[in-house]
């Protein structure tokens, strides 16, 4: 940058520093040191504030605007730093001759550090002081961080009215949603996160005799119109806890790749749309202007004459120990999912993640939970945590049983349609179906380790099903092999007396043939004694026509007798 050089000895150029912190009665403190190092900056600025719930990423977003992975603490551990606004200015990176001023709200909900009255303090600051504020919250946009939203913009109003600012140069607002992981999904429409946004502030029904719904409406409309110009992100989880540790030291190229795009989309608006910050509306914010504006609120805040907000304070702190806990169980939710695959390979594993999970968000619920003294919220929290994983659990078990049965009868296919086919039912049929059973087992498992830890259970309860089915198969296979070698004793059997019949039936055709030649020789008998018969007919009759008629007849009659004698003889012989 054509300026950097002039700036570059100052040390809120080189790293965030605290500004604004808490001195003793937990009463706000501005470093001199830095606001000399502010004053110096004759550059319009930009100025962008980060605020929201404890620990939950804020750090992050600031050193990716500025360029870094390193400089705003990151909360790998729940212990933070010094409570209050820190600052780091960096040159603009799309705008020549304007420096970014970069605000983090550090300690915020912290029980170690202060009280809420404080709390609310420090993010009036931050919202008077930038141009540009984001809200960090993690999954939703809550019913309790609009109730704060409201509270700090109503208390930012008035002391503005105090130094007789005019608010219409409050921030604009961006609303960062963190470890998102619901569809943007409303009313059977899929949503942008802007559109998100702005249903969240959407108003209720109201006949004017609801005053829940009153007071509903009357926050969304205060929010609305104190912030017109909105805008909403929504982020991944960054990466799995081991990983979160050591947030400063990894490339992008460890990060989800999802939350590593929405981050540069996020960082590119900011530089791009973020606007100088207005004094008075229409005066730009240089390094002196921008100390004097801070410094007279903070002595309007020291001087202890505005209006006491602490019963709302009271019933805003139950509100956010109910929403850490509420967090806290959508956190885990996100980390668990995040840490395993569903199904696991083992139990083990998911009562190992569970563990990590459970430790983890309960560490970063004592660190938001206020004035949780008597623990109600944190054994409330203990059994929801507890619900939350037997859903899980169950999920589990429930995911793994179905991959196993799909992956079961996606193998067992092929054996149906053989079955159905009848391609079993035959000698050694049996013998196929185990070698078919052993390859499905085989493929099986060479598939375990994507089924879950129920795999092994599921198999054992699918082959005693088939129990019956390989037990009917092989009784079967018995009884057709059993069948069969009867059926080949009886073929040889069978060949046997063929072969016999077959001999027989020679013997036959022999004695029918001696039998033809009998029965041909005796009709030539037959013939020929016909023959016979006619000739000595004829000469008996020849004989006999000279002798009496008489004498002849009776000697005809005679020969006729001998003759039909004869005659049936001889049939009698060829029957």
């Amino acid at each position: 940058m054509e300026f950097a050089g002039k700036y570059e000895h100052l040390m809120v150029f080189q790293r965030p520093c605290c500004w604004i912190g808490t001195g003793r009665g937990d009463r706000l403190q501005i470093d001199e040191k830095v606001l000399q190092e502010i004053q110096c900056i004759e550059e319009e600025l930009v100025v962008v504030a980060i605020a929201g719930p404890y620990r939950t990423g804020k750090s992050y977003l600031l050193n990716r605007l500025a360029g870094y992975n390193w400089g705003f603490p990151l909360g790998s551990t729940i212990e933070s730093v010094t409570k209050g606004l820190w600052v780091w200015c960096l040159m603009h990176p799309k705008e020549k001759g304007k420096v970014i001023l970069l605000l983090d709200t550090e300690g915020l909900g912290d029980i170690q550090k202060g009280n809420l009255e404080h709390d609310v303090w420090i993010l009036t600051l931050a919202l008077l002081l930038c141009s540009t504020l984001v809200y960090n919250v993690l999954a939703v946009l809550s019913q309790y961080l609009v109730e704060k939203l409201d509270l700090v913009s109503e208390v930012a109003k008035k002391l503005a009215d105090k130094r007789s600012s005019d608010v219409s140069t409050f921030p604009d607002l961006i609303l960062s949603l963190r470890d998102f992981t619901l569809d943007l999904i409303i009313d059977n429409r899929e949503v942008s996160p802007d559109e998100y946004f702005e249903h969240s502030l959407e108003l209720r029904p109201d006949d004017g005799t609801d005053e829940n719904a009153k007071a509903y409406n009357d926050q969304r409309n205060r929010i609305r119109k104190s912030f017109p110009r909105r805008k909403c992100f929504t982020f991944e989880r960054p990466a799995r806890k081991n990983v979160l540790k050591k947030l400063s030291e990894i490339t992008d190229e460890e990060l989800d790749s999802e939350f590593v795009q929405q981050t540069m989309t996020f960082c590119n608006f900011i530089f791009e749309n973020s606007s100088v910050k207005l004094i008075d509306v229409n005066i730009p914010a240089t390094g002196r202007k921008f100390c004097d504006l801070a410094e007279s609120y903070v002595h309007s805040i020291l001087q202890g004459d505005l209006p006491s907000f602490h019963d709302t304070l009271q019933a805003l702190a139950m509100k956010e120990c109910q929403q850490a806990a509420d967090d806290s169980i959508a956190m885990y939710i996100g980390i668990m999912f995040a840490s395993i695959e569903i199904p696991t390979h083992t139990l083990e594993t998911l009562h190992a993640a569970h563990e990590r999970c459970l430790a983890e968000v309960l560490e970063i619920f004592r660190g938001r939970a206020m004035n949780d003294e008597n623990g109600e919220f944190m054994e409330k929290l203990v059994v929801g945590l507890s619900k939350e994983f037997e859903h899980i659990y169950q999920e589990n078990k429930e995911e793994s049983i179905k991959r196993s049965h799909k992956l079961l009868k996606e193998l067992y296919t092929s054996i149906a349609e053989k079955l159905l086919a009848g391609v079993y039912n035959r000698r050694s049929g049996f013998l196929e179906y185990s070698n078919d059973r052993y390859k499905m087992k085989e493929t099986y498992l060479d598939h375990i380790h994507e089924l879950g830890y129920q795999a092994f259970e599921v198999f054992e309860e699918f082959d005693k099903e088939k129990h019956m089915e390989s037990e009917m198969l092989q009784q079967l296979d018995l009884r057709i092999t059993e069948h069969a070698i009867h059926m080949e004793d009886l073929e040889e059997e069978l060949n046997q007396i063929n072969k016999q019949i077959q001999l027989q039936a020679q013997v036959s055709q022999e004695d029918q043939r001696h039998m033809q030649e009998r029965k041909e020789n005796l009709q030539k008998q037959l013939r020929e004694m016909e023959e016979s018969h006619r000739t000595q007919l004829q000469k008996t009759h020849q004989a006999l026509q000279n002798r009496c008629s008489e004498a002849l007849s009776r000697q005809r009659d005679q020969i006729n007798r001998e003759h039909d004698k004869q005659l049936e003889a001889l049939r009698r012989q060829l029957h």
